[in-house]
């Protein structure tokens, strides 16, 4: 994101980890935390990224409860490679207990990540009266 980046040659792997988790390489990331901390929003950016990598995260999960709950079954079966049953696993309760419990978690979940964007959001209008929302 650092138009003004002074790094030359290619990009080693502590510089693609910092690009890819900030936008900034390793020699760009000190000079924005000094703008910020100057500003006094550093706190304010950091608390932005990590709620944002948590509403990511979440999300992701709910995505893979939705796509189990969808293939959800009573039994599953483990098979060799012989065709044979080797063990089979039995849900301790119906598949439609299951799926409404899951269902639950999910809208429980869904208003806990909202609460967590609130919280982000105000860190981010922090940030925009400063008019640093760019560095994001």
């Amino acid at each position: 994101k650092n138009v003004d980046c002074k790094h030359v040659g290619k990009f080693g792997n502590s510089h693609k980890k910092s690009i890819k988790s900030f936008g900034y390489c390793i020699d760009c990331m000190p000079e924005i935390e000094i703008q910020l901390k100057r500003e006094s929003i550093f706190d304010d950016y950091v608390a932005y990224r990590i709620y944002t990598q948590r509403i990511k995260e979440g999300l992701f999960k709910l995505e893979q409860i939705r796509q189990s709950m969808d293939e959800l079954k009573q039994q599953y079966d483990e098979i060799n490679e012989k065709g044979e049953v080797v063990n089979s696993y039995v849900l301790p309760k119906p598949v439609d207990v299951m799926k409404r419990e899951m269902h639950e978690f999910i809208e429980k979940s869904k208003k806990e990540i909202d609460e967590i964007s609130d919280k982000r959001n105000l860190h981010l209008e922090k940030i925009r009266e400063k008019n640093y929302e760019h560095i994001l």
